[in-house]
């Protein structure tokens, strides 16, 4: 997945205040199941409001980066992934993503990202997308779509721009707001 759209998106929710999260009822992802027998590789992440309670239990108010772990979760119901890996090209098409963009495309969202790249034919060859919801409850989507490799994240609950930076140091790129600039951790640079 290219991060530099995301990085992008992120800084351009920062600055314009926006608050991420998704509305009741969430986006369904049931239409994308269809392809885990097609994908050579399935990854699935399924956080409802009860798993995400019950990390929080465990996380240590003492320790800053737990802490902040904490803050993120606390505002967010649900964190929702669905991203197949194909052995070939021509395993999916646009039109199995379709259902979660029309649902996201009749509930209003603004789409706040959008990175194409074309063949030499001119047929696109990758489509990332990041939707956001600044309606009431919020909503965060992103869709990135490539040759071999298909990601569908949506995020359930509040989740504010100025947390994102409290996560460095789990995994997670610093990423300065005021300037744009972006820290990649050690293993990043590898």
């Amino acid at each position: 997945m290219n991060t530099r759209w995301m990085v992008g998106g992120i800084i351009f929710a920062a600055v314009t205040g926006a608050v991420w999260g998704q509305s009741a009822g969430g986006l369904d992802l049931s239409s994308l199941d269809k392809l885990e027998a097609k994908a050579k590789e399935v990854n699935n992440v399924t956080l409802d409001e009860n798993l995400l309670k019950l990390a929080l239990g465990f996380l240590n108010d003492k320790d800053k980066d737990q802490q902040a772990v904490k803050t993120l979760i606390a505002g967010i119901k649900g964190v929702y992934v669905r991203n197949f890996e194909f052995a070939s090209k021509d395993q999916y098409s646009m039109a199995d993503v379709e259902p979660v963009r029309q649902q996201i495309r009749s509930r209003g969202w603004s789409r706040i990202v959008e990175s194409r790249e074309k063949n030499e034919d001119g047929t696109v060859k990758e489509i990332d997308e990041v939707y956001l919801n600044t309606g009431v409850g919020g909503g965060l989507a992103v869709i990135s779509a490539e040759p071999k490799e298909l990601s569908v994240v949506y995020i359930d609950g509040v989740l504010k721009v100025e947390d994102l930076q409290k996560l460095h140091g789990l995994g997670v790129p610093n990423i300065n707001i005021e300037t744009g600039d972006k820290d990649h951790d050690s293993k990043d640079k590898k």
